[in-house]
């Protein structure tokens, strides 16, 4: 083989090398991503990490990128059901095995630990404003800051009842007012709808003492009432009763007279004669005055 040849042989496979390096080098230079329906990707250029992201900055369906340069955030734009409870349902993330659940403060100084169930989801033109603010992904931003204003909502709007009554007939009430104050604590773009205490509140024996006497005198309570509204019922049917009796009875009294009336003013002397001969038996009185006799005998 000669020198030329062994060259151009070279030459050859070390361009060909090249050509593969290049190919490599260049495939490692851009990642991909796949952004699924109800998500959005945000682009966050990891070499400025201050730079306002923009709605420029947020992406769908595939994406290519340099991965040594920009990360791509995802960020829901669906409706996710949340729970965080106290057993193995529910974490701050909607799901696991550590306690989730949340203690809040009441007016009367007690302490209450419940469940919480809501639905939320970020608004997809405010998804690029809110990771400039706050610069997390989604579950970090659900476990910190939202967790955080959902307990803040909790105990602001429990002190403004006493431990009895929200674990018992204002449990609602107070379920509705911490979903307003929440409302005011979010940030535009970041919407949580169908709040709600799920599951039974846990308090302190005392505290769960009081809400079931409570619950048994509203029991009672509401017992006595319907007693109350039964003996309503049967004295307003009596008295009705009685008044349509008198009704009645009236009535037949106001017919009797009218035809005793009628009959008094149609009566004259032959009428009369006529019906004492209808009940005479044909005896005369064994004693007789010296007026006319009520019977005329015709002559």
């Amino acid at each position: 083989m000669s020198a030329r040849t062994f060259s151009t042989r070279t030459i050859t496979a070390l361009a060909a090398l090249l050509m593969v390096l290049s190919f490599t080098s260049c495939g490692s230079l851009f990642g991909r991503a796949y952004i699924e329906p109800g998500y959005v990707g945000i682009k966050v250029d990891k070499t400025g990490s201050q730079r306002q992201i923009t709605e420029a900055d947020v992406v769908v369906g595939r994406v290519t990128f340099n991965p040594y340069t920009t990360d791509i955030i995802k960020y829901p734009v669906k409706v996710q059901r949340i729970a965080w409870t106290k057993h193995a349902d529910g974490n701050v993330s909607g799901g696991g095995t550590q306690d989730a659940s949340m203690d809040f403060s009441t007016g009367d100084a007690s302490t209450l630990n419940t469940d919480i169930g809501f639905s939320m989801y970020i608004r997809r033109d405010r998804a690029a404003a809110i990771y400039t603010k706050y610069r997390m992904d989604s579950d970090a931003l659900l476990s910190g800051v939202i967790r955080d204003k959902v307990r803040k909502a909790l105990n602001e709007a429990g002190i403004q009842y006493n431990a009895v009554d929200i674990m018992g007939k204002r449990k609602i009430e107070f379920q509705n007012k911490a979903h307003q104050i929440l409302q005011t604590y979010l940030d535009d773009g970041i919407v949580v709808e169908d709040f709600s205490l799920i599951n039974r509140m846990r308090a302190n024996p005392q505290i769960e003492a009081a809400v079931q006497a409570s619950i048994v005198a509203e029991q009672q309570t509401k017992a006595e009432q319907a007693k109350l509204e039964q003996v309503k019922a049967v004295t307003a049917q009596q008295v009705a009763q009685a008044r349509a009796d008198a009704e009645r009875t009236l009535i037949k009294a106001r017919a009797k007279a009218e035809s005793n009336r009628i009959e008094a003013s149609s009566l004259n002397a032959n009428i009369l004669q006529a019906r004492i001969i209808e009940k005479w038996n044909g005896q005369l009185p064994q004693v007789q005055g010296s007026g006319d006799p009520i019977i005329q005998l015709r002559k």
